[in-house]
């Protein structure tokens, strides 16, 4: 979503608005979303005393998925200005009290793997540590938080194994609205 708004903003202005008459004239694109990924990149480095950040954008890459949605991300973090780096998450590792990826410093992570794979991901255990640490010292957009924040959260409202942190009430109540995942 992230790199598709924006995408699909610039082919509806492109072909549909002029189409559209000219009324449609004073329509505007809204705010890229990755200029907004980007400001908070800043803020949270601002936040965490650092200066202009260094950026690791890390994702499984085991296989091809077709999707170059990072690859983007770090051409628009460096057209704005920002040091970024692109690769797998496995290739995180510590330095003493620094976060490595591929080798290289790096001040913020910004992931796609959810914790529950890079447990179970083969070859990833430098990495483990390394993503705890960063964890712990505040460096990873999104933070844990992040692995409940949309249909992992329906997860735990809708499995068996969890519906004694419920109230039967609560479930009552969440039955009807909540999809199975």
């Amino acid at each position: 979503g992230l790199v598709l708004a924006p995408i699909a903003q610039s082919v509806i202005q492109a072909i549909c608005v002029p189409r559209l008459g000219p009324e449609a004239a004073e329509l505007t694109v809204g705010p890229d979303t990755r200029d907004g990924l980007c400001a908070l990149f800043r803020a949270h480095a601002r936040a965490l005393g650092l200066g202009s950040p260094r950026i690791a954008l890390v994702e499984e890459r085991d296989d091809d998925s077709g999707v170059a949605e990072y690859d983007d991300l770090q051409q628009h973090c460096r057209r704005v200005g920002l040091k970024a780096t692109v690769g797998d998450v496995r290739q995180l590792s510590l330095d003493g009290d620094r976060l490595l990826h591929a080798g290289r410093p790096v001040d913020l992570l910004y992931r796609d793997t959810e914790v529950k794979d890079l447990v179970s991901m083969r070859g990833a255990g430098e990495a483990r540590a390394a993503l705890q640490w960063a964890f712990r010292e505040g460096r990873v957009l999104s933070g844990i938080a992040g692995d409940f924040d949309h249909k992992s959260l329906l997860e735990l409202l809708t499995d068996e194994t969890f519906a004694g942190l419920l109230t039967p009430r609560q479930r009552a109540l969440l039955r009807p609205h909540a999809l199975w995942t």
